[in-house]
Formats: structure tokens, sequence, C-alpha cells
């Protein structure tokens, strides 16, 4: 544990925050091996609970305020806008395919958000 400034770095928080990356640099070999076993999942379908708690615990921590009912409201407001456009712009709706293109917008957002309060508090603890 090292502090810089008012703010102390654990090791722990760094390969928390870390963790999300290494997963998705070996999902290719990890989507192999739930192929394998016959498991309909992908990794990124794994991330997205750590990541909203990730998100969740760092968002306390650096912003002082809990950010998931944001991104809750944000992805509502999408998906309803994805299911509108599906229905009134191309006259059909795949409930199928809006939940795959849902989920990766919601994976999308997550992870922008995720790097945003990484940025955030590397940018506190520097000033």
């Amino acid at each position: 544990m090292s502090a810089i400034g008012s703010v102390t770095i654990d090791t722990s928080l760094i390969l928390f925050y870390i963790s999300p990356f290494a997963v998705l640099f070996f999902s290719r070999r990890l989507n192999a091996q739930f192929k394998l076993v016959s498991i309909p999942i992908k990794v990124v379908d794994l991330l997205i609970p750590y990541l909203v708690i990730l998100i969740y615990a760092f968002g306390r921590m650096v912003l002082q305020f809990n950010i998931v009912p944001y991104i809750i409201i944000l992805v509502s407001v999408l998906g309803i806008a994805l299911v509108t456009q599906q229905t009134f712009v191309k006259r059909s709706l795949s409930v199928y395919l809006f939940f795959r293109l849902w989920w990766r917008y919601v994976f999308l957002i997550l992870m922008v958000t995720h790097v945003a309060v990484g940025l955030i508090a590397l940018y506190q603890i520097t000033v």
C-alpha cells in the first residue's frame, strides 16, 4: 500500500481494476473452453455483472456517490430507443436480435464507464 497525496493506493484495487481487461485479453481462449463443455455463454456475459459491481465500488470511492442508478437509466432509455427503432423503422421486432444488440451496448457503456472512473481516480491521485 502506498500513499500519494491524501489517497492511498492498494495493490488489490489495481488488480480488481485491471482484471476485466485481462479477462478480455484471454476471452478467445475462455470462449473456446465454454464451447468444449457446451455452455452457451461468452466472457462478455460474465463480465457485465462484475463491471456493475466494480463501477459501484470504485464510483463510491472516487466520486463519493452511486453512479449505478444513472447507468441503469441510460441502459433502459437505450433499450426503449432500440425497441422503438426496430419496431417502427424496420417494421419488425426480433426479440433475440434486440437483446443481442442491447446486451452489446450495455457492455460498451459499462466498459466506457469503468475506464472513465479509473481515469477520474488517476486524475485525483495525481492532483
